[in-house]
This record gives C-alpha cells, structure tokens and sequence, in this order.
C-alpha cells in the first residue's frame, strides 16, 4: 500500500444550490454528536456537511514493517463501524434529502506516495452504502 492517509466521509450537499445546509442533513438523517463520528456542518453553499467515519495516518502507526498492516486493520475496522452506524439509517431519510433536490455520497479523500492504491473496501461497508443508494468517490493527490 502506497497511501500515506485516507479520510472517509459522509457527505450531503446541494453545490451551490440555496445557499448552506447548516445541520439539516444531519438531522434529516437521524446523525448526533453522540453517534461516535464527527460532525461538521454546511456554513457556505459550497462546503458540504460531513460526517466523517475515519481519518487514518500511516504516521500513527507503529514503525517497522508492518505498519501497512496495522493501518489496513484500522481502515478495515473503521469501515465496519461506519457499516453498523449506516445501516441503523433509514433509505427514506436519504431518499427525501435527494427528493428535495439535495445530493448525498461517501467521499474517501488520501494522499499516496507513489503511483500504487491499494484499498480494500469491506463488504459490509459496500452494502451499506448500496442499500442507501449512495455513490462512492475516490479522489487522491488533490
């Protein structure tokens, strides 16, 4: 794995669109600060409300060769809790967010050191996001 961070989040926004979202789609979406996942609102039109599922450093793994494997575990494992949390959502919340003109998806941001991405999403986390009706960007380097 060549990756150096990767950032996984929740992300309901409109671009553009009427202006920010504030707490809206949180509360569209039945998401508190006691669910475990940070939570950053809309205050522009163009910035999306958040909820990030994980923020992992390779720089928070311990040294030595098998720093890569602690940070797949630790991807993995974050995966899987955002899993649990997205399948105690409801499809219709998100279905009315989109109704009202809104968008929402997973966005997984990083930065790699070399030309090979490694990443291994989880089933459970893939279902989820499915069964929600929510697309999966990736975007590196940016």
């Amino acid at each position: 794995m060549a990756v150096e961070w990767l950032r996984v989040s929740l992300r309901g926004h409109g671009y553009g669109s009427g202006g920010p979202t504030g707490d809206r789609f949180f509360e569209q979406i039945g998401a508190s600060p006691g669910d475990g996942f940070e939570l950053d609102p809309s205050d522009g039109g163009w910035k999306t409300a958040r909820v990030e599922f994980l923020s992992a450093s390779i720089e928070d793994c311990q040294p030595g060769t098998e720093r890569y494997e602690e940070f797949e575990v630790r991807l993995d494992a974050g995966l899987k809790k955002a899993a649990g949390w997205l399948n105690d959502r409801e499809p219709t919340a998100f279905e009315q967010w989109r109704a009202a003109g809104w968008q929402a998806d997973v966005f997984i941001g990083g930065w790699m050191n070399s030309d090979q991405f490694d990443l291994t999403l989880p089933p459970e986390f893939l279902s989820a996001c499915g069964r929600l009706g929510l697309p999966i960007t990736i975007c590196t380097n940016d």
